[in-house]
């Protein structure tokens, strides 16, 4: 109820303030008003450099004018970011609008439980540019809607008015006091108990652990899972003074409320009481950080298979992989080490995956796929986070799935031609294999939503194994192919390196892919 009426609230304070507004704009002697696209471009504004990055690293999910209406926003859960609705997860205010400094934190961490990447390999300026643009474009966007619902009101508020209005809406209010220090002990948490099970437990549970997904009041018509504390995923930092930040603002772009405690020391003990049900380590486990990866050189030949003794001698590094849409499949990380023996590369992939899906599409779990694992390289010296490549900076993945339908030679030939069934994907009644696949493709892409039909699958092999609930797979390929628009990989040489796996348990496709960000590999002389 409190929600709804702060919606009310501000609706009642928008037509008192778009009234006086649209009073200004008619006494200017009735001049035609620009469109909002021509203000935005006239006013004195001169991001240069931070656009474009903003263009290659963010409007793919956010949107070119942040309105979180990117080409990939569709497959991601949560939904990217509308900016221009103002309203932001993270603040320091009490009001709940971020400072500059809080979007610099959040664009610098990214949000685990989301599928927004770290872009902590910025520097602080351009870090600092970055959430200044993104203000910038949360103004102008609230004021483009503003206008929209004036017109629904029968008003015409005129663009300087909705500006001030947008600008007013997103002005930082006074901010949060520090929590005090409490110490974790019986008396201590049981206040903070008490306290809990009064402004908390109704949406995060008795025991933390949360609630399912429920529809709820929200400006973009999600719906939305309450945080399980247990699970350890903060899209925030869990440290105690963002704990109390987050509680005290509530998250105004989710249903999660403003919370007030009156006595200082229930509110420090709350706080106490809720970092003791989020597990240790928790801050840190699923943030992305570019990561530097080391192709060992060695004698002799690669090894095909991963529990050959030569993988003793590679670099293996942990990487934290996110989804496209968070679910409790979810593959939340993978263990990579790479190898070359000056004419062949080999790259090792494992991760924990306790349902092996690689007998039947469909056959293991509702809505189940087939389990897969794709490495993908970029001679880019910064490629787009999101990955897939572009025109000038294309991509090479290389792809292996557990099943493929081609593996199970013949069984096209069973389907009548003209068959009212020729658009049914028969993959879906075949039967399974006894092995899982080891064929690979390796395919060139140049963005988004372009993957070919013509895919390479004899130069690029990948041997799979599963054992103790873990899969992993080792991808080969010769260092240099001589294939137009292939990245050749080079003793001395660096490239960028990225990783995606499916799990086939998930329920969805978009739940089913987790990515890394890209992290930097560099071949041993």
């Amino acid at each position: 109820m409190r929600r709804i009426e702060n919606q009310q609230s501000w609706r009642w304070g928008v037509g008192v303030l778009a009234l006086a507004a649209l009073y200004v704009g008619c006494a200017s002697g009735g001049q035609s008003e620009p469109s909002v696209a021509d203000a935005m471009a006239s006013r004195d504004h001169d991001f240069g450099s931070i656009a474009t990055a903003y263009e290659q690293h963010c409007a793919l999910c956010h949107g070119e004018n942040g309105d979180g209406q990117g080409a990939a926003a569709r497959f991601l859960s949560p939904a990217p970011r509308d900016f221009t609705l103002g309203q932001f997860a993270l603040a320091s205010t009490r009001n709940g609008v971020p400072t500059i400094a809080d979007l610099t934190r959040t664009i610098r961490r990214g949000m685990p439980g989301s599928s927004m990447p770290s872009f902590e390999w910025m520097d602080d300026d351009a870090l600092e540019r970055m959430a200044e643009y993104v203000r910038y474009l949360a103004v102008e966007g609230l004021a483009r809607n503003l206008r929209t619902a004036s017109e629904a009101e029968g008003l015409r508020l005129q663009l300087p008015g909705a500006r001030a209005l947008a600008e007013t809406r997103l002005t930082p209010g006074e901010p949060i006091a520090r929590v005090g220090a409490a110490p974790q002990d019986a008396e201590t948490l049981e206040l903070g108990r008490e306290t809990y099970l009064e402004h908390c437990a109704a949406c995060h549970g008795l025991d933390g652990k949360g609630r399912k997904p429920t529809p709820d009041w929200t400006d973009t018509h999600e719906i939305w899972t309450v945080r399980d504390f247990t699970a350890g995923i903060m899209k925030g930092p869990s440290t105690r003074q963002e704990l109390h930040r987050r509680v005290v603002a509530g998250m105004p772009a989710s249903v999660m409320p403003p919370t007030r405690v009156e006595d200082p020391k229930a509110a420090a003990a709350l706080i106490t009481y809720v970092e003791s049900l989020i597990p240790a380590g928790a801050n840190e486990r699923l943030r992305q950080r570019h990561t530097e990866i080391r192709a060992t050189r060695i004698e002799g030949q690669v090894p095909e298979h991963a529990g050959d003794a030569a993988w003793d001698k590679a670099d293996e590094v942990e990487l934290a992989l996110a989804p496209l849409a968070w679910n409790d499949a979810a593959i939340a990380a993978a263990k990579v080490a790479a190898l070359h023996d000056g004419e062949t590369f080999a790259v090792r992939v494992r991760w924990q995956d306790t349902s092996r899906n690689d007998r039947l599409i469909g056959g293991s779990g509702a809505g189940g796929g087939s389990d897969a694992a794709a490495v993908q390289f970029s001679a880019a010296e910064r490629p787009a986070v999101f990955g897939m490549g572009s025109d000038e900076n294309p991509v090479n993945i290389w792809h292996w799935k557990a099943y493929r339908f081609r593996d199970v030679a013949g069984l096209t030939d069973l389907r009548p031609p003209h068959s009212h069934m020729a658009d049914v994907p028969l993959q879906r009644h075949a039967p399974g294999v006894r092995e899982p696949s080891t064929g690979a493709d390796s395919v060139r892409v140049h963005g988004f939503q372009t993957l070919p039909y013509d895919r390479d699958k004899h130069r690029v092999t990948a041997n799979p194994s599963y054992a103790d609930g873990e899969w992993t797979i080792v991808f080969r390929r010769a260092l240099r192919t001589e294939v137009n628009g292939e990245i050749d990989l080079e003793p001395g040489g660096k490239v960028q390196l990225g990783v995606a796996i499916w799990n086939g348990a998930a329920r969805r496709r978009g739940e089913r892919k987790a990515t890394t960000i890209w992290h930097s590999l560099t071949l041993a002389r």
